[in-house]
């Protein structure tokens, strides 16, 4: 199993999420997402299907739906400053 890291989360919603990678990765795959927040104590772990992948500025903008939703609770622990 190759396990990559995200550069940032840029965005997440109960039904997907928006991520900045240093990959690519085409359209219709599926990857085992695990968003975490330490300092929160924040971890959920869900597939994802991609939607779109586009480079932009050295670094590539990939965004998908879970296959499952997260709790409103998870995002906006995870979307928090």
């Amino acid at each position: 199993m190759v396990i990559y890291r995200a550069l940032a989360v840029e965005n997440v919603s109960p039904a997907g999420v928006r991520l900045r990678v240093d990959f690519s990765v085409p359209p219709r795959n599926v990857l085992n997402a695990r968003l975490e927040d330490a300092a929160r104590a924040v971890v959920c772990s869900r597939l994802v299907r991609v939607v779109y992948c586009y480079q932009e500025a050295g670094a590539y903008r990939l965004g998908g739906f879970f296959g499952r939703g997260i709790h409103t609770s998870d995002v906006e622990a995870l979307a928090a400053p």
